[in-house]
């Protein structure tokens, strides 16, 4: 576990005054059980890649305004 100095170093400065960050309150496994909570892994959608066309298997629905190049890789929103 860091230090409460570690804490004070790397807190940022707005305003000229220091933002306290305050150490985590989870261990990290609770914290990444917390992050996997949220990824979609059981709606898979098939849609076309925006970089070669071919078919690919997405976590995305066609209609959303992302990106896809390839599976596992979001470059950015669609524009238009």
């Amino acid at each position: 576990m860091p230090t409460a100095s570690f804490y004070d170093d790397i807190s940022p400065m707005f305003g000229g005054q220091k933002q306290a960050i305050p150490p985590p309150t989870l261990c990290p496994d609770c914290r990444l059980r917390q992050r996997l909570l949220f990824r979609n892994d059981l709606s898979l959608y098939h849609r076309k890649s925006d970089l070669s066309g071919k078919q690919i298997v997405s976590m995305y629905a066609p209609e959303k305004p992302y990106v896809r190049v390839r599976p596992g890789r979001v470059v950015g929103r669609r524009v238009g």
